[in-house]
């Protein structure tokens, strides 16, 4: 990919989910008593008008989804939050809420039931960073394997992921303070992020940015190269 396609991409128009036939869906649980019986008993449940219409036209479109995953937050896990399994969908069914007899609710509610074959943990736990995920997502199953924190599950491209690595790492090693990305210079000079190319300065922004909020910082980043 050269400069110009990197900058003009925006993950945000691109409907990745209506292309991709190996999807992951990654929800939340709103327990530690859902999270244990989800992986004890092999399942995960949403409700469906959550899915359709808003993301898919159609039951069977709900068969592109092949793993499902469950966010674990920082308010319920604390140091064990995060993303921490993935299941492989054995089948998708679409069941009225009190016929889940695991966790018992008196509703007639429509809910997507996912079957899991078997859940896995991953070998490297995907991190909370900036970007929750409530109440799901959906990535592709490249892009989830690929991601590091729940900042990079939101970045397409291999391009993206290594200039948002790069800024990751400038922003907390003292010993990183300069690299040079697609002919484009950055500098941490007193704590300030300065991007320069051919003697022009094209951002100035405080490193405390790219700590507190990664994926804000990389949108404002590749902002100021596209200009």
């Amino acid at each position: 990919m050269n400069i110009k396609s990197f900058l003009n991409f925006d993950t945000k128009k691109v409907k990745w989910f209506h292309k991709e036939n190996n999807l992951v869906l990654v929800g939340t649980v709103k327990s530690a008593k859902q999270l244990d019986i989800c992986l004890a008993e092999k399942f995960y449940y949403m409700p469906l008008n959550l899915l359709i219409p808003q993301i898919f036209y159609s039951r069977n479109q709900l068969e592109k989804i092949k793993y499902v995953s469950m966010y674990q937050s920082i308010n319920l896990y604390k140091e064990k939050s995060g993303i921490r399994c993935l299941g492989n969908v054995e089948s998708v069914s679409i069941v009225k809420r009190n016929e889940i007899k695991e966790l018992p609710k008196e509703s007639k509610e429509l809910y997507v039931l996912f079957k899991v074959s078997e859940w896995k943990s991953l070998d490297e736990p995907i991190e909370v960073a900036e970007s929750p995920i409530y109440p799901f997502e959906i990535f592709t199953f490249q892009n989830f394997k690929a991601s590091r924190d729940t900042a990079e599950l939101f970045l397409e491209t291999k391009e993206e992921r290594e200039l948002y690595r790069l800024l990751k790492q400038m922003s907390v090693d003292v010993n990183f303070r300069e690299f040079e990305f697609y002919g484009f210079n950055f500098r941490d000079y007193n704590d300030t992020l300065i991007i320069t190319k051919d003697d022009e300065c094209y951002l100035q922004l405080p490193m405390e940015v790219i700590r507190e909020m990664p994926y804000s910082g990389i949108e404002t980043v590749k902002e100021a190269m596209r200009n």
